[in-house]
């Protein structure tokens, strides 16, 4: 909203009582003036321009060392925006009509005539006012077209880091500029959820200043750079904010190894230095901490969602090293054989960690797991390149443990919770925030002593039951279909894990059992000699009589018929 304040006047003339006279008129003028001050010399006054916002100059045209022509000349040049008057007398109004050349919005004559001057005051508050509102209608139009500019990149970058979606080389034009140098800075408020105090709203809060703060430093620094360097700052999918640095990087043909280490060199000190005014500002804002991750040197836009893994990599170092810090990711060297031999090592280290630890889980050791856990935590801590983004290898870690779950099927239970979207969308948010490495730790240790648990459970704990309710289940349903997944189904179980545990518990197998349960239902029926045989193959499951007759042939060595004849007299 545009907001009327009054017009700041600078009053300039080497004579004490003429400047005092004018200061008292333009204060009798009303509360749309005020008085900034009064210099009895040109340069005075210009040293006032330098360190005082003013709107307005009313100057005497003699003066000494330097007369109101040669103030004006200087003012034109260094604050355009300011409007001036002139006093003169009769015999200098050659003076009067050069200063109006100059740029002086009116002029006045000696002896100074108060009703005119109080008009000519009222004109140039017209005219300031007019230039204010003109300037305030283009500043507002320029910030939203700035924030239209801001939001539609913010959206394109969103969509590449959060989606994984490599762009088009096209899709840069207008947006980038590829002959560039970038680094990708990430943000995030520090969270110990454990010790926490604070609410929900509350880190709404905190993003939201965390955001302005950085929206600010951005633009004083990209303002006061002697160097060609642009800023563009967005707040990501996961409340993470988001910096892009870029510095122009030479035309290629005009490019040498010196000005490419000039360059490097150049946007490292950049980003010392935004991300050291961002600590302190976060620091001075913030009631918690704030934690910063610097990617490596982007020599191509188009891979910056390998900068935004870096980023989060370096960020999420917090976990290891502490939260409110900025982390910045190492490059590892390529040609290190030393190196290269200690990354297959670590590699293979963590691959058996995880194939013993999945392992372990299905016989549900507490204490071999917490030692596995604490070991991958271990040689994660010590080798960065491996820890990369650690929340997302820890749900990784549970995803893959959710597998152990499709030996059980079990509904409304903490495991059919734990496979829920909801749990892992809000274990996955909890996680991105955490700068508590022994959160994460705990939170998979829990997931994965609870899978264990339930597979303890259904193995070693009344294996018997599930078996039984089988059997009664099938008794009663002897008409139905009875076939291994519908009745597993019905004790939520796997059907192989179901089919191994009844062969296990009764000595025969699924099949067969149902089969023989039915025969001897059936050679029950036949004592009730008004039931008719296809009434009989009906009530324990069989709509086809010759099937029914061929199967109770093969269990007690005649046919229904025959055996209701010869073995029910």
């Amino acid at each position: 909203m545009f907001k009327v304040v009054p017009i700041r006047v600078l009053i300039v003339d080497d004579e004490e009582l003429i400047r005092n006279g004018i200061a008292r008129l333009v204060e009798q003028a009303g509360m749309s003036f005020q008085v900034i001050g009064t210099c009895s010399s040109a340069k005075e006054a210009l040293i006032s321009l330098e360190i005082t916002e003013i709107d307005f100059i009313i100057t005497d045209i003699r003066m000494p060392e330097m007369d109101g022509l040669e103030l004006l000349t200087e003012v034109k040049r260094i604050r355009p925006h300011v409007f001036s008057m002139v006093i003169s007398g009769y015999e200098e109004f050659e003076y009067a009509r050069s200063a109006l050349k100059l740029g002086a919005s009116d002029y006045i004559l000696k002896p100074i005539d108060r009703k005119q001057f109080r008009e000519q005051l009222h004109n140039m508050m017209e005219l300031v006012t007019t230039y204010r509102r003109k300037q305030f209608l283009q500043q507002d139009l320029d910030d939203k077209s700035q924030k239209l500019v801001d939001s539609q990149l913010g959206n394109f970058l969103n969509s590449v880091l959060y989606a994984s979606r490599p762009p088009h080389r096209q899709e840069w034009q207008g947006i980038l500029n590829p002959l560039c140098r970038y680094r990708l800075i990430a943000t995030s408020i520090d969270r110990v959820q454990r010790i926490d105090s604070y609410s929900i709203r509350d880190y709404e809060l905190f993003e939201y200043a965390r955001n302005g703060i950085i929206r600010d430093i951005c633009g004083e620094f990209e303002g006061s750079a002697a160097s060609a360097i642009a800023l563009h700052s967005w707040n990501g999918l996961d409340g993470w904010g988001w910096i892009l640095v870029n510095t122009i990087k030479q035309d290629e043909q005009e490019s040498d190894m010196d000005t490419d280490e000039t360059s490097s060199s150049e946007i490292n000190l950049i980003c010392e230095e935004l991300t050291a005014k961002l600590q302190e500002a976060f620091r001075q804002y913030i009631p918690v901490s704030v934690s910063l991750g610097v990617s490596n040197v982007l020599e191509d836009i188009s891979t910056i969602g390998q900068a935004a893994a870096e980023a989060r990599a370096s960020l999420q170092r917090r976990l290891f090293e502490g939260g409110g810090k900025c982390h910045w990711l190492e490059k590892q060297p390529n040609d290190s054989s030393v190196h290269l031999q200690e990354s297959k090592s670590t590699a293979l280290r963590l691959s058996e960690l995880e194939s013993k630890l999945f392992s372990v889980v299905r016989l549900f050791d507490e204490a071999v797991i917490r030692t596995i856990v604490d070991d991958l935590f271990a040689v994660w801590k010590k080798n960065a390149l491996f820890s990369g983004d650690l929340p997302a290898i820890v749900l990784s870690l549970m995803l893959r443990a959710t597998i152990l779950i499709d030996e059980i099927r079990l509904e409304d239970r903490d495991t059919g919770k734990l496979m829920s979207t909801s749990y892992i969308e809000n274990t996955w948010r909890k996680m991105q925030v955490s700068s508590d490495v022994l959160e994460l730790k705990e939170e998979l240790l829990h997931f994965l002593l609870l899978i264990a648990g339930k597979l303890k459970s259904l193995r070693f704990l009344s294996e018997r039951e599930p078996v039984e309710k089988a059997k009664a289940y099938i008794e009663q349903h002897l008409a139905d279909e009875l076939t291994l997944s519908v009745v597993a189904g019905e004790i939520y179980l796997n059907p192989s894990y179901f089919s191994n545990l009844f062969k296990i518990q009764t000595g025969e197998n699924f099949l067969n059992y149902v089969t023989r349960i039915r025969m001897e239902k059936a050679r029950e029926l036949l004592k009730d000699r008004v039931l008719k045989l296809n009434e009989i193959a009906n009530k324990v499951g069989y709509q086809n009589p010759k099937y029914f007759t061929k199967l109770f042939k093969e269990h007690f060595g005649s046919t229904p018929t025959d055996y209701r004849e010869n073995q029910l007299k």
